[in-house]
């Protein structure tokens, strides 16, 4: 088994349920993987700008694959974006208001650069979206929102149905069939839909990444826990769902690794590296 390059999803799988890793496990890891050239990713939901603060100091050696896919970096070097067209945005936004109020709890539009959001968002709210896109604008009217209005590509928008939603399964079902055919949303937990171009996902991130140093699918192991990561997980033999995982997504893997409280991912490289990769 010859592996060069591990790329983990990070809510519900890399972060325990209190957002944060063991710090001190992982940085013991990063050198025995650099010795063996073995190359680090993340790839997440996330806005890269929240991904890499949380690797602080150790963040020049990750590739960050942020908004599935839709923006890739290697450390802090910019490497693709994949915007949306101006245009579909607009057809999002009007597929949005089709739907009865109350049903939709909170839009969000992701760009290159920043995450904005509607004027008059709650504080609450909004520090509850820096969560996860920490690099926030507010804008007076977000429907209209474009990239000549921001000034950049914007690559995805985010779209969170109330829990309280009837028929919830079957509104977002509804959501995805009504969307333009170049779209596609994923689910990336809380009810969040994350709408982007249908031909970007985590596992095409990962490809830059192989492109770039000629890696082969066998080569990669990855983790993962919820639908916005089935692409990658179908991507490699090597692949691991989290015990905590959706049963789809553990249908997809080829191995379980212990829970995200666990610190299962950590605990999985370091079997890995004891086998010899």
């Amino acid at each position: 088994m010859s592996i060069r390059l591990i790329a983990v999803d990070m809510d519900g799988t890399f972060l325990n349920d209190q957002n944060e890793f063991n710090r001190r496990r992982f940085q013991k890891l990063l050198p025995k993987l650099a010795a063996k050239n073995i190359k680090f990713a993340v790839a997440s939901g996330s806005q890269y700008q929240r991904l890499r603060n949380k690797f602080t100091d150790i963040d020049a050696e990750i590739f960050f694959i942020s908004q599935n896919g839709s923006v890739v970096h290697d450390g802090d070097e910019f490497l693709a974006a994949t915007p949306i067209d101006d245009k579909l945005i607009q057809d999002v936004f009007e597929l949005i208001r089709e739907y009865p109020a109350g049903y939709i709890s909170q839009v969000i539009v992701s760009g290159i650069e920043k995450t904005y959001v509607a004027s008059g968002t709650p504080v609450e709210v909004q520090a509850m979206i820096a969560e996860y896109f920490s690099d926030l604008e507010t804008v007076d009217n977000l429907s209209a929102i474009s990239s000549v209005s921001v000034g950049e590509g914007l690559t995805k928008i985010g779209v969170r149905f109330s829990s309280k939603t009837p028929n919830l399964d079957q509104v977002i079902a509804d959501f995805r069939a009504k969307l333009p055919t170049e779209l596609a949303s994923l689910n990336s937990g809380f009810n969040v839909e994350l709408v982007g171009m249908s031909h970007i996902n985590k596992a095409t991130g990962i490809k830059m990444i192989q492109d770039k140093y000629d890696i082969a699918a066998n080569e990669i192991v990855t983790f993962g826990d919820n639908e916005n990561d089935i692409a990658m997980l179908a991507l490699t033999p090597h692949s691991y769902a989290m015990e905590n995982a959706h049963d789809k997504v553990k249908a997809v893997a080829h191995h379980i690794a212990p829970t995200n409280n666990e610190e299962g991912v950590l605990t999985v490289i370091e079997q890995l590296i004891s086998t010899g990769l």
